[in-house]
């Protein structure tokens, strides 16, 4: 239904030899269009305290398949500390615009329609203005090759301080692993 994919993207785990982390990334198909930039300073203020900046754009055009189309921009900021040995905390905001058009909208839309598509609660522009904080435990025995412990992660984000979307979100996801023998270690995950 694309026709064709362009991606390009670029990451630097070590940018300027300082221990920044940044990367680029552009999608393009006949259809849509992705656009994303992540930056994150590990020492901000020379403090342990690591600060990043989050920008995007998107557009989904699939009027003529699928009746709708969405434009979506935005961008966020974080901020990520440790709290205890193991154990971090993570601060964010976000704020996006959405745009959402769908075709034959008075009928598709219209109150009456049994069908009426979720869309159509979305329909024009829409701003979200979200603050979060995740809360991650850490008791791997290796963060790249774990054979033991455990990753635990607690996430909450609120939207409606600002904007028209109004939300709670919650998210727990754990992970805990056990090595077996040699070369083969069993992982579970949950959330």
């Amino acid at each position: 239904a694309d026709s064709f994919l362009f991606s390009v993207s670029a990451t630097q785990r070590n940018f300027r030899g300082r221990g920044q982390a940044i990367s680029a990334i552009i999608q393009s198909t006949s259809r849509q269009q992705d656009y994303q930039f992540r930056f994150t300073e590990p020492k901000f203020q020379d403090r342990n305290l690591a600060a990043g900046l989050d920008l995007f754009a998107t557009e989904y055009d699939y009027l003529d398949i699928a009746g709708y189309s969405n434009t979506s921009r935005g961008g966020g900021v974080r901020l990520g500390f440790p709290l205890a040995d193991r154990m971090q905390l993570g601060l964010r905001y976000n704020l996006r615009q959405d745009d959402v058009t769908v075709q034959n909208e008075e009928t598709v839309c219209a109150d009456d329609n049994f069908f009426r598509s979720t869309l159509c609660d979305q329909l024009g522009n829409q701003v979200t203005s979200a603050f979060g904080y995740s809360l991650n435990r850490d008791r791997r025995n290796d963060p790249i090759d774990p054979t033991g412990g455990y990753y635990l992660s607690w996430s909450q984000d609120l939207a409606g301080l600002g904007g028209d979307v109004h939300y709670l979100r919650n998210e727990f996801r754990g992970t805990t692993y056990k090595g077996l023998w040699p070369g083969v270690t069993l992982s579970g995950t949950f959330s």
